[in-house]
């Protein structure tokens, strides 16, 4: 039963992360190149790139593809913009996955570099201004562009969709490993690429029931721990999530936000790990790809497009209706009520006595949430959040409210 999940589940997340890609669009080149990284590794890229605009310059975005993708993933999205607005956009695969080199570094300082040199080879082999550059992507792109962006000033503003910012608290939330979360990435990792040494680590450990000992590897690998270079660059960062992302919570990503001090808009919409973002990867009509690309007009091309003046988080019910505007994410909240597990399973509102903290742990109930990529595409798509019986509960190691 295990295999089969895993197989299921990694078959899924490989084709959520990998739309089709859309036809070029007249007036758009689109050629493949291979852009030395930072060490000389080779990556493999597309490079769309309008065409009957003149020489340039034109601003610039540089798009890694996402965990286990090629770099087909943005072609649709990209050549859209490049037709629309005159972009160069280089889209490639991060290293270690399908055709680049070297290894995967899961967005360690290699693939920062990648990032740094791509734009490095743009500047030098395109129309691409220096002075109008952006990033952007979708889960491992998303993470790779932010990181770029606070150790490289050139980048002026990012759109990171589906993304994290603390990796620890993404993959280990409450100092707990999502298995089929964690099952999935290693599938399909294995099946498009080659382990650098740290991920080797980090699967040993996982395997053997000792994530502790590689917790620091997530230190150098989250936005969160580099807000402050962020906030010195000036970057506008745009951020997208879905409530009900299985692998990058929403509320890693909100802290983030409330730390950027720059030109800042969050998003949060209906969805699974990459589902808002999918369609619009491709060239089809999608409200958070919208959203990236007046982003990228506002900052890049200085289009008086009114993202300065919007209320900067907007949020899409889960139960469907209209996006609803926000100054700010704590005006969001109304009331925060904390509650504690007793050990009678019961929730109490007063802190519990160390000795009364004995509860059940790792023990399955009817509670779950379900199958990742396929309750939250559903929940998308329907309207109906995850159900539960609750009947048949085990109080001693459920909490009910």
């Amino acid at each position: 039963m295990r295999r089969l999940l895993v197989l299921a589940t990694s078959v899924l997340a490989a084709a959520l992360l990998a739309p089709p890609v859309a036809a070029a669009a007249p007036g758009v080149a689109i050629t493949h190149r291979t852009v030395p990284g930072a060490d000389g590794v080779p990556l493999e890229a597309k490079v769309i790139e309008p065409t009957g605009r003149g020489d340039g310059p034109f601003p610039l975005l540089v798009m890694p593809a996402s965990w286990a993708t090629p770099n087909i993933e943005y072609v649709g999205a990209a050549a859209g913009m490049a037709y629309d607005s005159g972009y160069v956009v280089v889209t490639y695969t991060a290293r270690g996955f399908y055709a680049s080199g070297g290894a995967v570094d899961v967005g360690g300082p290699a693939d920062v570099g990648d990032a740094s040199a791509v734009i490095d080879w743009a500047l030098a082999n395109t129309g691409a201004d220096p002075a109008r550059i952006g990033m952007g992507g979708i889960s491992y792109g998303a993470g790779i562009s932010v990181l770029t962006a606070a150790a490289d000033a050139r980048v002026r503003a990012v759109a990171a969709m589906s993304g994290w910012s603390d990796l620890l608290a993404s993959l280990y939330p409450n100092e707990t490993v999502s298995t089929q979360a964690a099952e999935a990435l290693l599938a399909v990792g294995h099946v498009t690429g080659r382990f650098g040494p740290e991920l080797r680590e980090l699967e040993r450990a996982y395997r053997e029931d000792r994530v502790e000992d590689v917790l620091h590897l997530g230190d150098d690998r989250s936005p969160l721990r580099e807000v402050d270079r962020l906030n010195a660059n000036g970057t506008a960062v745009l951020l997208a999530n879905a409530w009900e992302d299985s692998l990058f919570q929403p509320g890693q990503i909100t802290g983030l936000y409330r730390r950027l001090t720059g030109p800042k808009h969050l998003l949060l919409s209906p969805g699974d790990h990459a589902t808002p973002d999918l369609f619009g990867a491709a060239g089809l009509p999608n409200d958070v790809w919208d959203a990236a690309r007046r982003w990228f007009d506002h900052h890049l091309r200085g289009a008086d497009n009114g993202v300065d003046t919007e209320n900067p988080v907007r949020l899409a019910p889960i139960s469907g209706g209209t996006w609803r505007d926000h100054p700010d994410w704590e005006s969001v909240t109304g009331t925060v009520d904390t509650r504690h597990l007793a050990a009678s399973g019961l929730l109490s509102d007063r802190p519990q006595p160390a000795w009364r903290r004995e509860v059940r742990t790792g023990v399955p109930t009817a509670a779950d949430s379900g199958t990742i990529f396929v309750n939250g595409l559903l929940q998308q798509f329907t309207g109906i959040p995850p159900l539960a019986p609750v009947g048949l509960l085990d109080r001693a190691a459920a909490g009910v409210w």
